[in-house]
């Protein structure tokens, strides 16, 4: 839009007055605004000027531009340059705008003018001259709107982190570009959540450009997580890196152990389970667990089962394998770096009873390990019952390598044990076997007389075992085993009956080898008595066994080699 200009003078003389108008026609617009950067612009105008009557000379003393921010329209800037054309446009380089703003401007021209009061003078060429009055009107164009734009941010490469200590850490930021404006303070923030601004702690790091850069921090918390962003100051605000994250480590130190706990404890293996503390800075070279049977407190110099190193805290289990049945082992968890060695609560376990060689039909078992007579089995219709005022010796001379055997003297103590259910009653095929350690008559169980029942039992005497009684008649294997048996040492001995035939044989084995047959007999009566066991023994018995059928060689044999 142009803006029409009408310029009216009045005149005075000294004497009297002559009113003359004189109508000057001239045009004025704004130009649009160009070149719009984040703090900068190009704004002017277009001037177009033509006199009008023969009594005014028209001159042009300046033009400009006058601009202000619409967010602030009371604070006006101004720039201006004196120039004698009249035509024409003209334009002013304008910086130190706000980025991301919204601005008004308009042009404008300050216009002089020389009128002739006096028509009779010569001295027009003189503006001094009194005859002649000189005057100036400021005249402006439309008014145009610009907005600049957003300013030229900063950028930033990746964050890498490096030299983590306790209480430390070296952030290392890069800038890709620097901004525009340039930035005025750059360097890395920091804090426990992610996207940490300047409002949480800071390290501001001197320097200036597009470059890497590194912060280092300090007093930070050992063990804990840390969020970064590198960060970079301008005029119109701050820019941020994207976020990273770390987590110091713990000061160094020994390892911890904090709970251990032993189960699934069986005859030969147990296991073991412990809790690693926090992982510092020393690392863990080495944990498992460490066990003895003779040491209350073991350590890695006993017997140990090794996890290697470990790399996170928390809970580890090991199986502890090898180990003897029916014996207290000690364990203890442990860890290893290069400060020191931690080691857990001393636990205590007891390995269970060996399971026998041979299970199958295995009726009552007796180990005597528990210092009672009870069915190893858990079969409590076959625990034994202490009879008579003697009491029984627990002694740890054993065929095996673990446990206790039963010591019994019939001459100076009447104490045995009642079974009140037969681990024999209504079977017509079975075998005992039992390791024994004695050396002359004795009777290691016998079934007490009932009427006229056939009855098992089994004696030893004079240098023979006799193994059933039937119609007021004992049998005996014939053959003498005061050699074989009766030397004071631990024997196996093993006797088989099977009446399913019309043979009715029995069979006699020391130390697992068959020595002799014995026939006849009736089967044994149902029903007919209890048992007591060591009711005349005199000796030391362990790992009696009861099955509900015959033995064959190869599984006699087996039970021998396992020293059960």
């Amino acid at each position: 839009m142009k803006q029409t200009i009408f310029l009216a003078l009045l005149l005075a003389g000294a004497a009297s007055c002559t009113l003359t108008e004189y109508y000057v026609e001239g045009r004025l617009s704004t130009a649009d605004p160009h070149s719009i950067t984040d703090t900068s612009a190009v704004l002017g105008g277009t001037l177009s000027i033509d006199e009008q009557g023969d009594e005014v000379t028209l001159g042009l003393a300046s033009v400009g531009v006058e601009w202000w921010e619409d967010a602030n329209p009371g604070l006006v800037f101004r720039q201006e340059k004196t120039t004698g054309q009249r035509k024409g446009e003209f334009s002013f380089d304008v910086a130190g705008l706000q980025a991301n703003s919204r601005y008004s401007v308009k042009a404008y021209a300050v216009i002089s003018s020389t009128a002739t009061v006096d028509k009779g003078s010569t001295s027009k060429e003189n503006p001094k001259d009194p005859k002649y009055e000189t005057s100036s009107t400021t005249v402006y164009g439309d008014v145009r709107s610009f907005t600049t734009s957003q300013s030229a941010g900063v950028t930033f490469g990746e964050l890498t982190v490096s030299n983590l200590t306790a209480s430390g850490a070296s952030v290392t930021a890069v800038i890709l570009t620097a901004g525009n404006p340039p930035y005025t303070e750059r360097g890395v923030c920091y804090a426990s959540s992610a996207n940490p601004t300047v409002a949480n702690s800071k390290v501001a790091v001197a320097g200036s450009g597009a470059g890497s850069y590194t912060a280092n921090l300090s007093g930070l918390s050992s063990g804990a997580t840390y969020h970064a962003r590198a960060y970079a100051a301008t005029a119109s605000g701050v820019s941020y890196s994207a976020d990273t994250f770390f987590t110091t480590p713990l000061p160094a130190s020994a390892p911890t152990i904090t709970a251990s706990s032993l189960s699934s404890v069986k005859h030969n293996q147990l296991d073991a389970t412990a809790t690693l503390g926090a992982i510092t800075s020393a690392g863990v070279a080495d944990h498992g667990f460490c066990y003895a049977a003779n040491n209350t407190m073991p350590t890695t110099g006993n017997t140990k089962v090794s996890r290697g190193a470990a790399t996170e805290a928390g809970q580890f289990t090991a199986t502890i394998t090898g180990l003897q049945p029916k014996t207290k082992y000690y364990v203890r968890a442990y860890a290893v770096n290069s400060l020191g060695t931690a080691y857990g609560d001393a636990l205590e376990a007891t390995t269970t009873v060996e399971p026998p060689a041979v299970s199958s039909g295995l009726v009552a078992y007796y180990t005597f390990d528990g210092e009672s007579c009870s069915e190893a089995q858990g079969k409590a219709e076959y625990n034994g019952v202490k009879q008579g005022d003697g009491t029984p010796t627990w002694s740890t001379n054993i065929p095996g390598i673990a446990g206790k055997s039963l010591e019994l003297n019939s001459s100076s103590s009447n104490a045995y044990f009642q079974i009140a259910t037969s681990p024999f009653d209504g079977k017509t095929e079975y075998t005992v076997n039992v390791w024994l350690n004695v050396m002359g008559n004795t009777v290691v169980f016998s079934h007490p007389t009932v009427g006229a029942g056939n009855r098992i039992y089994l004696e030893i005497q004079d240098g023979k075992v006799g193994g059933y009684y039937s119609s007021l008649r004992y049998y005996y294997f014939d053959i003498n085993v005061s050699l074989l048996l009766l030397d004071g040492g631990w024997h196996m001995l093993t006797c088989t009956y099977q009446y399913q035939s019309s043979t009715r044989t029995r069979k006699l084995y020391i130390d697992g080898t068959y020595y002799s047959t014995l026939t006849g007999g009736s089967a044994p009566s149902a029903g007919s008595a209890y048992m007591q066991l060591g009711n005349g023994f005199t000796g030391k018995m362990d790992n009696m066994r009861i099955y509900n059928r015959e033995l064959t060689q190869a599984e006699i044999t087996e039970i021998y080699s396992a020293k059960q």
